[in-house]
């Protein structure tokens, strides 16, 4: 009769299994790492008040020409979208949550919203500057990937 024998080393996989184990993130690694990611997605919110583009790279409406007047009329010089006094902006803020599973960017004014997602009734247009733009989501990676380097160095 013919036979084969096949030998199965798991030595390989019981040291990669020590590895995951010895990698794996308790509460306050996992803060740690969410709270470096969210500080990225934070800063690119930050950014976007300048480039005035959303996420995707598109453009802000500028303002209306009445919001332009209505400066104008109160002696303001007309300003780009979301930046007449910076207190928008400002307000960005990012936060780990208490079980250190997930964090968030956002804003905290009142107003925030109404920018973010536009305002049909009153003709505001939606000028995005929360998300996670394709630069975002590389350095996040990137980010992340020197975190866990670290840990398995």
């Amino acid at each position: 009769m013919a036979a084969a024998v096949i030998t199965v080393d798991l030595r390989e996989i019981r040291n990669l299994a020590k590895r995951l184990d010895d990698a794996a993130l308790d509460p306050s690694a996992r803060s740690e790492l969410l709270a470096g990611a969210a500080s990225i997605l934070e800063a690119g919110s930050f950014k976007r008040f300048s480039t005035k583009e959303d996420p995707e790279g598109k453009r802000w409406e500028d303002i209306a020409e009445k919001t332009r007047k209505r400066y104008e009329s109160k002696g303001l010089p007309a300003r780009p979208p979301l930046v007449l006094s910076g207190i928008l902006r400002k307000s960005l803020r990012s936060e780990v949550a208490a079980d250190a599973h997930s964090a968030m960017v956002g804003a905290t004014m009142t107003y925030a919203a109404v920018h973010q997602f536009g305002w049909p009734e009153k003709n505001i247009p939606a000028r995005p500057y929360l998300g996670m733009s394709k630069a975002d989501a590389r350095d996040v990676t990137d980010a992340v990937a020197d975190y866990m380097a670290r840990r398995f160095a």
